[in-house]
């Protein structure tokens, strides 16, 4: 992407003030009802449904189901589900731009093709902010986390977690270049050496570091770390297809193998990012697995002399691919 696409999608989210909400498994609701549209499907073909059948598994999904007591599901109703208020969180989502820092050793920017990534940035709400500046008021950053020299924001609004996507509007399709946090990986790392320390009897709960009592640590950790370490990989992956399908009309989204990602992004296996990134969450939305890549990839001059240079040859690219066209075929492909 270049700096007019960036500056033209930057400009259809208000700044700092676009709120997502969110709960277990609503990216199960959202996609099925992007795909049925107007269109309704009984229950039993939904089971038997060989990429749809997965998401009747899901816990909310089953409640739901238990809910409407009904045998035909549509837009409308998955649309309505909503679960207890305390199981609803809220998000506020903000947009970067990363990439083109050096055109000639372009294997720092770690983009499929050369130009600048949209960063989409999933951040914690308000009460979050205050909650962690309230463990010492005279740090902006009392426990130094996050700081990765990554696209993210500091201060009231701090960055949960963020996509990096490329995007071609006049194609309408996407890819996902990542999903990555810092601020979680960071805050559980901590967390996990400081119970060590507790539990070997080096410290105690009233001791303090960095100028904090040892037990609010752990409760700021208990209340807004632990309750997201399983779930922002889901959240990020359910608030980019949000973001892609509402905001901007894209249909056709791709994520990268792990395999294909550490070939286009430069990386090692030894660097490279969880497996489980790129091969359970992108299954468990949905994706198919395909040997072709989207067009503005597969076009791209960078990315074919690279191809031709590396003998890579391209039905050894694979892609996982998430049609979010209504009315059309969801066969499996391989």
């Amino acid at each position: 992407m270049n700096q007019q696409e960036i500056d033209f999608i930057r400009g259809c989210l208000p700044r700092g003030r676009t709120k997502y909400y969110t709960f277990r498994d609503k990216y199960v609701f959202q996609i099925l009802s992007w795909i049925l549209g107007s269109e309704s499907m009984h229950v039993r073909e939904l089971k038997a449904h060989p990429l749809l059948s997965r998401f009747v598994e899901r816990p909310s999904f089953v409640l739901f189901l238990r809910k409407i007591r009904q045998e035909r599901i549509d837009a409308s109703n998955l649309n309505a589900y909503w679960p207890r208020h305390r199981d609803i969180q809220a998000f506020r989502l903000t947009l970067a731009k990363w990439g083109d820092f050096d055109p000639i050793n372009d294997h720092w920017n770690q983009t499929t093709r050369r130009g600048f990534n949209l960063v989409l940035q999933i951040n914690y709400p308000v009460e979050h902010g205050r909650a962690y500046h309230d463990l010492n008021q005279e740090k902006e950053n009392p426990l130094r986390l996050g700081y990765s020299g990554h696209p993210v924001r500091f201060g009231q609004v701090t960055t949960m977690s963020w996509a990096r996507i490329d995007i071609d509007l006049g194609e309408g399709t996407a890819l996902i270049e990542e999903i990555q946090t810092d601020w979680l990986r960071d805050a559980r790392e901590k967390g996990q050496r400081l119970r060590s320390k507790l539990l070997a009897g080096e410290i105690s709960r009233y001791d303090e570091w960095r100028g904090i009592k040892i037990h609010r640590i752990l409760r700021y950790l208990d209340a807004y770390i632990e309750p997201l370490v399983k779930f922002w990989d889901e959240v990020t992956l359910e608030t980019t297809l949000w973001f892609l399908k509402e905001e901007l009309g894209v249909n056709q989204i791709y994520y990268h193998t792990w395999e294909t990602g550490l070939w286009c992004k430069r990386l090692t296996r030894q660097s490279g990012p969880p497996r489980s990134l790129y091969e359970r969450l992108p299954k468990r939305f949905g994706f198919v697995k395909v040997n072709h890549g989207p067009g503005f990839i597969d076009r791209s001059h960078d990315v074919f002399r690279r191809i031709k240079k590396d003998r890579l040859k391209t039905h050894e690219n694979r892609w996982w691919h998430l049609n979010l066209n209504r009315h059309e075929s969801h066969d499996r492909r391989d």
